[in-house]
């Protein structure tokens, strides 16, 4: 055989050679990129689920606020103009504040009596919302999410419910209701995502999307029974709901009419169960964002490839096995810190009450609403006594345990409208507002008193004490909240140093 056949047969080895490097080298990275990208979109639905979620948990304790004022209560029960028009101011108030689209109460056969936009021309007075599950829910005594297009406004928005007790607290003589505008969740789904992510109700029907022309839409095929239900529901106006042509082929798949598939990627809301964020992650678009860098960069690694074969292939494929190892633990430290961010909230773990950070954004706003309306309150700071020498003797979990015990007492010491909070250790604080013409023994006595009948309960646990320092606010002498708290602690220790020299 001539050497020129021989070298000849050599290149045409050496470029075979290349190009299935190269091919192997492109399968596995595609692969590789391809999982990647389906962990970035579960982690980018879970991020929109949360942050949803988040949203309407802020949302649900702001509503409840605003029912556990005296006022709204007593415009059901008394039917005062005077109280109509603080009422009104608050309901104002608190559209103002928090940027809602509207604030109103009804009665307990669903009429509005009053509202923040009473003098608007959509006024919701007088309109009767009995049919809402919002109402029917909060009139069973249950807090109530519901998002839905407006009988009377025709905008989407979301409802919050949160039932009103007048003399019986057991028995709702109304419900206070807060409209939310769907702004601050649309902006979660107007990103630039690799498909179309959507929320859709338990029936499939599309009430957000990064597609607005599938608003209203059934994102999965619906049975005439499914049309009938939504229309039944008047949740979402007067139809027509049409499909939106998407198919499943598998729980993780789906096509449209024009045959481009699409992975599900699915995250429940927590706080309104069976309403689902949907990404359908487009495959084509994956592929392209896949393919466009890798295309770029492929020639000459091919070109490089065919000159100095194996070697090229084990640099290179060394060298992107360890940008995506790179890549993965950068993935890893973000989600590390999303968890610690969501971590971060405003209740305290072992008791369940507010902490330090959740009592001060509650408490002022409450002090807020006291200084406008010329309302007393008072603060309560307690001090468990003793609780070293528990953990000493009895151990931490007695320790915890014992603290626990003290967040029941004051749970049912208290009025559910306090707010009640574990400002951090052995101290709690209490912010009682309306509470004109109350001493601190009155206040205290009650405590004291739910405190000796745990002790004589029969309970296997030590016998528990607190120490307390109560401090008033005067609407005609304010002060700061950090004020307030600073003179109830300087009693507390008082307290303290009393009994000790007893």
């Amino acid at each position: 055989m001539k050497l020129r056949t021989i070298l000849l047969l050599l290149a045409l080895i050496a470029l075979l050679s290349a190009l299935a490097g190269g091919a192997f080298y492109y399968s596995s990275l595609l692969e590789s990129e391809l999982e990647n990208a389906h962990k970035e979109a579960d982690d980018i639905t879970f991020r929109v689920a949360g942050r949803i979620d988040s949203s309407l948990s802020e949302h649900q304790k702001t509503v409840r606020a605003m029912a556990g004022l005296p006022e709204p209560g007593q415009v059901l029960l008394r039917k005062n103009p005077a109280f109509l028009a603080k009422t009104n101011l608050i309901l104002d108030h608190f559209r103002e504040s928090f940027e809602y689209s509207v604030c109103y109460l009804m009665d307990a056969q669903g009429n509005t009596v009053a509202s923040s936009n009473r003098n608007e021309p959509a006024s919701f007075v007088g309109k009767n919302y009995a049919f809402r599950p919002y109402f029917q829910e909060a009139m069973k005594g249950k807090p109530s999410v519901y998002m839905a297009l407006g009988v009377t406004s025709g905008e989407r928005g979301v409802y919050f419910g949160f039932p009103l007790y007048g003399n019986a607290p057991d028995i709702p003589v109304g419900v206070a209701v807060i409209k939310v505008s769907i702004d601050t969740i649309e902006k979660e789904f107007m990103r630039d995502f690799d498909g179309t992510m959507s929320l859709i109700d338990p029936h499939g029907v599309i009430f957000v999307s990064s597609r607005k022309d599938w608003l209203f839409n059934v994102l999965w095929k619906p049975s005439t029974d499914v049309l009938s239900r939504i229309e039944k529901t008047q949740q979402f106006g007067k139809g027509p709901w049409e499909w939106t042509g998407i198919e499943t082929e598998n729980s993780h798949g789906a096509v449209d009419a024009s045959e481009n598939k699409y992975h599900i990627h699915k995250k429940e809301l927590h706080n309104y169960p069976e309403w689902n964020v949907i990404y359908l992650h487009d495959h084509k678009e994956v592929s392209a964002h896949i393919n466009k860098p890798l295309f770029k960069s492929t020639g000459y690694i091919l070109i490089s490839l065919a000159v100095i074969i194996s070697l090229s292939v084990a640099f290179l494929y060394k060298k992107a096995s360890y940008d995506l190892i790179l890549r993965e633990r950068a993935e890893q430290a973000l989600r590390e810190s999303e968890q610690q961010l969501k971590a971060m909230t405003i209740t305290d773990k072992l008791t369940g009450l507010s902490n330090r950070r959740g009592f001060f954004m509650l408490a002022e706003q409450q002090l807020k609403i006291a200084e406008r309306n010329k309302k007393g309150a008072f603060l309560v700071y307690a001090d468990l006594d003793n609780l070293k020498k528990i953990n000493d003797t009895a151990g931490h979990q007695a320790g915890d345990q014992a603290l626990i015990d003290i967040a029941n007492i004051l749970r049912n010491t208290y009025r559910k409208s306090d707010i009640i909070a574990r400002m951090g250790g052995d101290e709690f604080a209490v912010f009682l507002v309306d509470f004109i013409g109350a001493s601190p023994e009155i206040i205290n006595s009650h405590l004291y008193r739910n405190i000796d009948m745990y002790n004589t309960g029969g309970k296997s646990g030590p016998a528990l004490s607190i120490s307390t320092g109560t401090a008033s606010w005067d609407p005609q002498n304010p002060c700061s909240l950090d004020e307030l708290i600073a003179h109830a602690d300087s009693v507390m220790y008082e307290h303290k140093k009393r009994e000790k020299s007893d």
